[in-house]
């Protein structure tokens, strides 16, 4: 799920993100999408109904940064295994804090003798899985302690696949991919629609070709893009955002998530890699946004529960609550993304991955 794209990957270099700042303003909203649809508890209804295919979105965002970031570099001879070094760096910060309260959560509910709750035994093995950014072997949720990590998982798993394949990733076999891809998501998406389809174990093969079609349509847009009107990405934006809040009905929910997934989200991504320059304003919002994206995705999901049982024992506004929320983690998102995660990780990846020496 690219939510991640790296502030400095490597010691020295530029900053990739700046590249494409329309694509960082659809991946903040997308973020805030997805948290509103999952605080339905706190706000006693679903405000925006197709939230969860936010999460097609940012695997194709996920193709484009990864080959932009990564394309040049991996022909250029960076090892597979610094690749891995500096993709887990990338994640695993947020990825530890949402950890941390999603095991907050578990520990309450278990005081509390909650149904909800994960007996002693399974709760230690989820810890010990999720530490190692493993899914857990039983049954229900792979994540169980933060499930939104469902989709990080299958994302680092089709990053480790486009490293390891990189100089066979044609055209043509980015198209076959697809097609595989998309001939086993078709008939999952409509026997179930995809709202709830990933963070199960028995998702797996749907969930994994649902990460690899917009993953390799990510790839496949970008070595296609071209200059486009500076108008539409706006347009491609508002568009995008507009599908997720729409109301429709179950018997048409697989048919709408099949046309976002298939047709949507790669041309709305394609029409935002051909954005022209945007101005300083503008820039500085996108890139606000795309600052507090990951962070915001990476923590909401335990958050949300945690102050849900809060504010109903302390008689507080749930809905109040919530909104609240989430413009706290907008704001402390890009704040930490900023000041902390980003030093870090750079201050990683110079001590873990070494920098290939020119030639003489």
């Amino acid at each position: 799920m690219e939510l991640v794209i790296a502030a400095k990957d490597i010691k020295g270099t530029r900053n990739s993100r700046s590249a494409f700042p329309a694509l960082n303003g659809m991946r903040g909203l997308a973020a805030i999408a997805v948290a509103i649809f999952h605080a339905y508890p706190l706000f006693g209804a679903q405000i925006v109904p197709g939230g969860y295919l936010a999460v097609d979105l940012f695997f194709v965002l996920s193709g484009v940064v990864i080959s932009h970031a990564y394309g040049a570099r991996l022909s250029a001879g960076l090892r597979v295994a610094d690749f891995l070094k500096i993709r887990i760096i990338r994640f695993m910060p947020f990825y530890l804090v949402g950890l941390a309260f999603g095991l907050v959560l578990a520990v309450a509910l278990l005081l509390a003798g909650s149904p909800d709750a994960l007996p002693p035994d399974r709760l230690a093995i989820a810890l010990l899985f999720a530490l190692f950014f493993m899914p857990v072997p039983f049954g229900g949720d792979i994540f169980p302690l933060n499930g939104p990590a469902w989709s990080l998982f299958y994302e680092l798993v089709v990053n480790a696949l486009y490293a390891l394949f990189f100089r066979w990733l044609t055209p043509a076999v980015l198209m076959t991919v697809i097609l595989v891809a998309v001939s086993v998501l078709i008939p999952g998406v409509w026997a179930h629609g995809s709202a709830a389809l990933g963070p199960a174990l028995g998702d797996a093969p749907v969930a994994f070709a649902r990460t690899v079609f917009s993953f390799s349509a990510g790839v496949l847009v970008y070595s296609w893009r071209r200059p486009i009107n500076s108008a539409l990405p706006f347009v491609a934006i508002v568009t995008v955002m507009l599908l997720m809040f729409l109301p429709i009905g179950r018997d048409w929910r697989p048919v709408f998530d099949l046309t976002c997934i298939v047709l949507v989200f790669p041309l709305s991504v394609f029409v935002l890699l051909g954005s022209g320059t945007v101005s300083a304003r503008q820039s500085r919002a996108f890139e606000f946004l795309g600052d507090m994206s990951y962070g915001l995705y990476a923590v909401h999901y335990p958050l949300i529960w945690i102050v849900r049982g809060a504010s109903g024992k302390l008689g507080f506004d749930s809905a109040y609550a919530g909104l609240m929320l989430i413009a706290l983690l907008v704001v402390s998102s890009a704040s930490i993304e900023r000041r902390i995660d980003s030093p870090l990780r750079s201050w990683l990846t110079a001590r873990l991955v070494p920098i290939p020496r020119a030639k003489p």
